[in-house]
């Protein structure tokens, strides 16, 4: 068999080395300059900034104090639906300090890393193939999600890798409790690295059934069981603590998820997910993945495990109102394992002149997958050029910005900037209160739009500015890739977004605008006299 030539072998794990070597490259290439483009990004790296001001300007003296600091600390951070990762991210404290922000990037980009032989153990289990393994790998290792979600100051790339070892542990277990009761600690710390991921039962529910149904053995309730209740031990210890402040935050997050949904539901956003996949994966990887569904009607259904798991991810997270593409990241190893066994089965059943189109066709998805992954790697934000900039004007300026907490990393003061209000008289307010310039970005559009997410037109009297006064500085900020990954990991309706994105005018909205304040609230107060009096 061809699979088995002694020269196919080394060409097979050569290759795979270099997309390795690639793919880590990638992760890494000029990450401390890149900046942060994400609201998240900068939410999550102030969240705990003034106990770790605190600490540090006052460290506490005796063993009691310490334990009381410790406390305090990790109160505040399990008040929120990231805890394990503002554990990790906040470890900058040791190394270097808690304006070291780059911190948090270098953590992302070595779990990324770190995902990538993961990916090859998890792939040998479920095909039991070295060859799909290492095509698997290949895949992963320059799928632009997987480099995207490594180079970012979020935790996509902890919750990838703590999915995937999850999922190691259960496949691995058998009736073997220990690994079982590991799989539980795994998927359960991916809880609270990630709220969303409460689902996380369902998907090991899912795999039993699929692999029940695919005739390997019959559904392992036991084994299920013991895992659920591992996961929630460790959900409801960790919850519960210090007067369950975990608990209330993710409840708060339950009801408003279930209030979204509902908004402007739309039976066409179903198809978001899949439609990211082609769109931000490459129209090939989707090709490929979804045409693996054939293999149903083949009878490979053990083989579809890989697929079902990226289909239950994609139809839960499309019942919410937010359908960012970041909620599926967990499952981006399955889907390029689906897609490694899908190229090698149409392989083994093709003649040679087939083979040599599925060569072809497997060579443009490499390639087109590097050029992406490539433009994301090169994107650099814009956010600390445009506050340097306004710094230039004065040491003492003030500002408000629709990004502020990104903003806020590079300023001396963090009462220098705010957010920008939603209502004209507040923003006169802010403007007597000194803030002197406006930096609008594509935040804007998320925060800021009229009615709903990605509208053109920006809140009334924001609608004037954007379309109307002259910005005295503008900064090019997000280029085409990272800018539909923006819009798409803020979408909730999926053809809303797609018209935003094919906008003429998207090289301005992917700008960062800086107005001086002292030419527009004047312009403004005239016309908004004016309307008065007719």
């Amino acid at each position: 068999m061809f699979f088995e030539n002694k020269t196919f072998k080394p060409c097979l794990t050569g290759a795979a080395v270099a997309a390795v070597l690639l793919g880590v490259i990638l992760r890494f290439y000029q990450l401390s300059s890149s900046g942060f483009f994400f609201y998240d990004e900068g939410l999550y790296l102030t969240y705990n900034l003034m106990p770790l001001e605190l600490i540090r300007m006052s460290p506490p003296e005796g063993l009691s104090a310490s334990l009381n600091a410790l406390a305090f600390y990790l109160k505040t951070a399990l008040s929120s639906g990231k805890a394990f990762w503002f554990f990790i991210i906040d470890l900058r404290f040791f190394f270097g300090g808690v304006h070291q922000w780059v911190f948090a990037k270098y953590a992302a980009a070595i779990l990324g890393a770190v995902t990538i032989p993961l990916v090859y153990v998890v792939a040998k289990r479920i095909y039991g193939s070295r060859v799909i393994a290492l095509l698997s790998v290949m895949i992963f290792s320059l799928l632009p999600g997987a480099v995207f979600y490594s180079r970012i100051a979020l935790q996509e790339a902890f919750s990838i890798f703590l999915v995937l070892s999850g999922v190691h542990f259960y496949l691995r277990a058998d009736d073997r409790k220990r690994w079982i009761v590991l799989s539980g600690v795994l998927l359960a710390s991916a809880f609270f690295s990630n709220y969303r991921l409460i689902m996380l039962p369902v998907l090991v529910a899912s795999m039993e059934a699929w692999l029940s149904f695919s005739g390997q053995r019959s559904f392992s309730t036991k084994k299920f069981l013991i895992f659920l209740g591992s996961f929630l031990v460790i959900v409801f210890f960790i919850g519960l603590s210090f007067n369950a402040a975990n608990f209330k935050w993710v409840a708060a997050w339950a009801f408003r998820q279930s209030a979204d949904a509902s908004v402007r539901f739309s039976i066409f956003n179903f198809l978001s997910y899949p439609f990211y996949f082609f769109r931000l994966e490459t129209f090939f990887f989707g090709s490929f993945f979804f045409a693996s569904t054939w293999l149903f009607w083949k009878k490979e259904r053990l083989t579809m495990l890989s697929f079902i798991l990226v289909a239950v991810q994609m139809f839960i997270f499309s019942l919410p109102g937010e359908k960012g593409a970041r909620y599926i990241a967990v499952v981006l190893p399955f889907a390029s394992m689906s897609v490694a066994f899908f190229l090698v089965y149409l392989w083994r059943m093709f003649e040679q002149k087939r083979r040599a189109v599925l060569v072809f066709g497997a060579l443009i998805m490499f390639l087109l997958m590097t050029e992406r992954s490539f433009q994301l790697a090169q994107a650099s934000s814009d956010h600390q050029k445009a506050v340097e900039y306004l710094q230039s004007k004065g040491t003492d300026v003030k500002f408000m910005s629709s990004q502020h907490l990104v903003d806020i990393l590079y300023v001396r003061r963090l009462n220098d900037v705010k957010t920008v209000p939603q209502s004209f008289e507040k923003f006169v307010e802010e403007y007597n209160n000194g803030a002197r310039y406006l930096v609008l970005d594509p935040q804007s559009y998320v925060t800021l739009s009229q009615e709903y997410k990605f509208n053109v037109r920006l809140k009334d009297y924001l609608s004037f500015i954007d379309e109307r006064a002259t910005p005295i500085q503008v900064f090019p900020h997000m280029n085409d890739a990272v800018f539909e990954r923006f819009v798409l990991e803020h979408s909730e309706q999926l053809f809303q977004s797609i018209g935003f994105l094919s906008q003429p005018r998207q090289e301005y909205f992917a700008s960062i605008r800086i107005y001086d304040l002292k030419e527009v609230i004047p312009v403004m107060q005239a016309v908004l006299a004016q309307l008065k009096q007719k």
